[in-house]
C-alpha cells in the first residue's frame, strides 16, 4: 500500500497527459515484449510444423493419384480384350495398351516423387516395392498381348489359320457331295465352337477322337486317291492348327493370372502406401495441433501479464482522477435538477482546474439560455396557434392531444377542448370518412416510422374547400416514437388553379386541331370528289336506261348498291375527321402502330401534294399496347409530322432535287417496358442554339408563321396526360423525334 501511495502522490503532481503517455509508453513496451516472444516462439516451432505438413499432403495427393493412374490401365487392359477383335489388333493396341505403358511410367515418377519428398524408409520401401512390382505387370501386359496377337482373330493369327483350313476341307467336300465326311467335318467344327466358347478340356479330347474317326471315314471313303490323300492332309494340317490355338489360349490363361496376380500385389501396395501416407498426415496434423495449443497457452499467459500491468497502471491512474471526477459529477447532478447557481471551487494548474472553469461557465450559459427559452416557447405557442395550417398531435392510443384555433375556422361548431384527449374515431372532426383515412394513415405511421400524406375535400356552407394533409412521427427523448403530428395546408386556391389550367390546356390542344382544319377541309373534298363523280354518272345512267328501255329490277338493284357504297365511304371520311377533332375525355388502351395508320389514311395525301414520302417500319412481336388518349396522341404525331414537312419544304428551295422523306419506326426497348416510337426527316434538322427550347410554349423557329403552341402541347400531351417522354435530337441530314410510352399491363 506505501508503493501505491507513494505512485498516487508523484501522479498527482503530474498532469493527466504526461500520466496517460508514461502509462501508454510503460503498456507498448510490456506489449511489444511479449508480443514479440510469442511471435518468435510461434514462427519457429510452427513454419517447420507447417512445411512437413504440405509435403505430407503432397504425398497424400500423389497417392491418390497413383491408384486412379492404375485403375486407368486396368480399365485400358480390359478395353484391349474386349475390342481388339472389333478394331483390330494394332488399332486395339494403340488405343489402350500404349496409354497403359504411359501409365505405368507415370505411377513410375510418382513413385520417385514421393522418395524426394519424404524421409520415412517405410514409405520409401514400399514405392521400391510398386516399382519391381510394376515391372512385372508391364512385362506381363507385353506377354499377353503378344499371345493375344498370335491367336489371331477372323483371318488373321491361329485362328484364321484354323478357319481357312476348315473352309478348303469343307469346299473339297462339297465338291465330292460326301454328306457322311461333311457330318464328321460339321462334328469337329462343334467341338472347335465348344472349347472357344466353353474353354474346357473335354473338347480337345474329342475333337482329336474326332479327328482320328474323319480321317479313318476318309481312307474308306469311294473317294479318288488324289482326293483321299489331300484330304487326309487337310485333316492333318486343321488338327494341328487346333492343337496350336489350344495351346495358344492355354498360356494366355497362364499369362492372364500372372497379369491377375500382378494386380493383386499392385494394388494392396498403393493402399498400404496410401493409408501410410494418410497416418503421417493425421499425426503430423495432431502433433502440430498441440503445438498450437502451447503457443495459445503462451498467449495466453502473456496476455494475462500485459492485462495484469495495465490493471494496474489504470488503478493507479484512477484513484488520482476519481477524486476531482467525483466533484464534476456532483456539479452536473445539481445543474441536472435545474440548479444553476452553484458554482466549482478552483483548485491546482491542472486540467481539471480548466474543466472547472468550462462547468462554471456552462451553468452561466445555461442560466442565460433558460431565460431566452422561455421566451422562445411563448413565441414558438403564438406560432403555432396563429399559423394558418391545421396541426393536431395524437399519441400511440389514437388520442387527440392537441388541436390548434385553425380547426375551428374548419368548422365552425368544433370547440377544441370537445376533442382533446378523446380518440380519433370517437368524437368525429371535418367528417366520419375523414377520420377513417386518418386513422389507418396514422396506423401507417407506426408501423413504418414514415411520413404519409394524403388530399381530401370538405364541403362547408361557403363552397369545397380542398387541403394537403401530412403525417409526422413525433420521437421520444429515448428515440421511440410517442405519437404522431398531423399538418393540413388549405390548397383550394392551387386546385382551382390547377383546374383552369387543365381547361387551357384542352384548350390549346383543340386550337391546334383546329389550325390544320383549312387542310382537312380540302381533303374531305378530294377524298369525296370521286364518289361524287360515281354518284353522278350512276344517276345519269339511270336516266339513259329508262330511255332506252334497259331499267329492270335487277339493273336498279346493282345501281342502288353502287350509290350506297359511295355514300357509306363519304360518311366515313366524315366520322374519321369528326372523330379526330372530338377532344378525349378519358384513357383508354389503342395500339400506337393502328393510331399512326389511322392519322397516315386521313393525311397521306398533304405529304402527297408535297412529294414526300413516309414509310412505316414496326418490329415484329413488339408490344405495342398502351393506355392513353389515341386522339391526342395522333394530334402529337401530325405535329411532328407538319414540321418535318414544313422542313423538307423549306429545304426544297435551295435544293431542287431534293427527294423529301419521313421514316416512322415503332418498337420497344430492350425489357419490352416502354414503346419507341420514332420520326426521322431529312428536312436539315433545327439550329442547335435553339433546339433545347423548342417545346416551350410560344416558341417558334417559324417567325410569324408559327404560334409556338404545337410542340409545346405535343410535350404536355404526352408527358403529363400519358406518363410518357418526348425527345429531339439532330441526326446526319435531318432531325429525328422519339417518343415513349410505357406498355399497357
Amino acid at each position: 500500500m506505501k508503493i501505491l501511495d507513494s505512485a498516487n502522490s508523484c501522479i498527482g503532481r503530474l498532469n493527466i497527459r504526461t500520466v496517460l503517455y508514461i502509462s501508454f509508453t510503460l503498456a507498448s513496451i510490456l506489449f511489444i515484449v511479449l508480443g514479440t516472444f510469442v511471435e518468435w516462439k510461434e514462427d519457429v516451432t510452427l513454419d517447420a510444423m507447417f512445411a512437413k505438413e504440405d509435403n505430407l499432403d503432397r504425398i497424400s495427393y500423389l497417392c491418390m493419384d497413383a491408384n486412379s493412374t492404375m485403375l486407368k490401365a486396368r480399365i485400358n487392359m480390359e478395353n484391349f480384350i474386349l475390342t481388339y477383335k472389333d478394331f483390330g489388333y494394332n488399332e486395339a493396341k494403340s488405343r489402350y495398351i500404349t496409354p497403359i505403358l504411359t501409365y505405368v511410367s507415370e505411377i513410375k515418377n510418382i513413385m520417385g516423387h514421393i522418395r524426394s519428398l519424404t524421409s520415412n524408409q517405410n514409405i520409401k520401401e514400399i514405392t521400391y516395392k510398386i516399382d519391381m512390382e510394376l515391372d512385372k505387370y508391364q512385362t506381363t501386359i507385353f506377354n499377353l498381348t503378344d499371345k493375344y496377337m498370335a491367336l489371331g482373330f477372323s483371318n488373321s493369327g491361329t485362328y484364321g489359320a484354323l478357319q481357312s483350313s476348315s473352309r478348303e476341307i469343307e469346299s473339297v467336300l462339297d465338291m465330292q457331295k460326301n454328306s457322311q465326311l461333311k457330318s464328321d467335318l460339321l462334328m469337329l467344327r462343334r467341338d472347335e465352337k465348344n472349347y472357344i466358347i466353353q474353354n474346357r478340356d473335354l473338347y480337345v479330347t474329342k475333337h482329336r477322337e474326332d479327328s482320328d474317326t474323319f480321317k479313318r471315314n476318309i481312307a474308306l471313303a469311294q473317294l479318288p486317291s488324289d482326293i483321299k490323300s489331300r484330304l487326309i492332309t487337310l485333316a492333318d494340317s486343321y488338327a494341328g492348327f487346333f492343337q496350336l490355338y489350344c495351346q495358344t489360349s492355354d498360356e494366355i490363361r497362364t499369362i492372364n493370372n500372372n497379369y491377375v496376380q500382378s494386380i493383386r500385389t499392385i494394388e494392396p501396395l498403393l493402399a498400404s502406401l496410401n493409408e501410410e501416407a494418410f497416418n503421417n498426415v493425421v499425426a503430423s496434423r495432431q502433433k502440430r495441433e498441440d503445438s498450437e495449443d502451447t503457443i495459445s497457452l503462451i498467449r495466453w499467459g502473456c496476455g494475462f501479464l500485459i492485462l495484469l500491468g495495465t490493471l494496474i497502471i489504470a488503478y493507479i491512474i484512477s484513484t488520482v482522477i476519481s477524486r476531482d471526477v467525483k466533484e464534476c459529477k456532483s456539479f452536473a447532478e445539481e445543474i441536472s435538477t435545474g440548479n444553476l447557481t452553484n458554482r466549482l471551487r478552483l483548485k491546482g494548474k491542472n486540467e481539471f482546474t480548466s474543466l472547472a472553469i468550462a462547468l462554471n461557465k456552462m451553468a452561466e450559459s445555461l442560466s442565460s439560455y433558460a431565460t431566452k427559452m422561455t421566451s422562445s416557447t411563448e413565441q414558438y405557442r403564438a406560432l403555432v396557434e396563429n399559423s394558418q395550417d391545421l396541426i393536431i398531435r395524437y399519441d400511440n392510443n389514437y388520442i387527440c392531444l392537441y388541436m390548434n384555433p385553425v380547426c375551428s375556422r374548419l368548422d365552425s361548431s368544433v370547440d377544441l377542448d370537445y376533442f382533446i384527449g378523446e380518440p380519433i374515431d370517437s368524437k368525429i372532426f371535418l367528417s366520419k370518412d375523414i377520420a377513417l383515412s386518418w386513422k389507418e394513415l396514422l396506423q401507417n405511421v407506426f408501423n413504418t416510422c414514415q411520413t404519409q400524406e394524403a388530399y381530401y375535400d370538405f364541403e362547408t356552407p361557403g363552397g369545397t374547400i380542398y387541403f394537403h394533409a401530412r403525417f409526422f412521427p413525433e420521437y421520444a427523448e429515448g428515440g421511440g416514437m410517442k405519437g404522431v403530428v398531423i399538418t393540413a395546408r388549405d390548397i383550394t386556391m392551387q386546385k382551382l388553379e390547377e383546374q383552369k389550367n387543365k381547361q387551357k390546356e384542352q384548350l390549346l390542344i383543340q386550337q391546334s386541331k383546329m389550325a390544320s382544319m383549312g387542310e382537312m377541309i380540302g381533303l374531305i373534298a378530294h377524298q369525296w370528289r370521286q364518289p361524287l363523280n360515281a354518284l353522278a354518272l350512276n344517276v345519269n345512267d339511270v336516266k339513259d336506261a329508262f330511255t332506252f328501255g334497259e331499267l329492270d329490277a335487277r339493273y336498279i338493284e346493282e345501281s342502288v348498291s353502287a350509290s350506297l357504297q359511295q355514300i357509306e365511304f363519304m360518311s366515313k371520311t366524315i366520322d374519321d375527321f369528326r372523330n379526330f377533332f372530338i377532344p378525349a375525355k378519358k384513357k383508354v388502351h389503342f395500339y400506337v402502330n393502328t393510331a399512326i395508320e389511322e392519322l397516315l389514311s386521313m393525311f397521306l395525301q398533304i405529304f402527297n401534294k408535297s412529294h414526300i414520302d413516309i414509310f412505316i417500319k414496326t418490329t415484329q412481336g413488339a408490344a405495342l399496347l398502351t393506355e392513353g388518349y389515341p386522339s391526342e396522341f395522333k394530334q402529337v404525331l401530325l405535329n411532328i409530322l407538319n414540321n418535318a414537312k414544313d422542313a423538307i419544304v423549306s429545304k426544297k428551295k435551295t435544293d431542287t432535287q431534293l427527294q423529301g422523306k419521313i421514316e416512322i419506326s415503332v418498337g420497344n426497348t430492350e425489357d419490352n417496358s416502354e414503346i419507341i416510337v420514332s420520326i426521322r426527316d431529312n428536312g436539315g434538322g433545327i439550329p442547335d442554339d435553339v433546339i433545347g427550347e423548342i417545346f416551350d410554349s410560344y416558341f417558334s423557329t417559324k417567325g410569324s408563321e408559327g404560334t409556338g403552341v404545337g410542340l409545346y402541347m405535343s410535350k404536355t400531351i404526352i408527358e403529363e396526360k400519358m406518363h410518357g417522354k418526348i425527345s429531339v435530337l439532330n441526326i446526319e441530314d435531318g432531325a429525328q423525334f422519339i417518343i415513349q410510352l410505357p406498355v399497357a399491363t
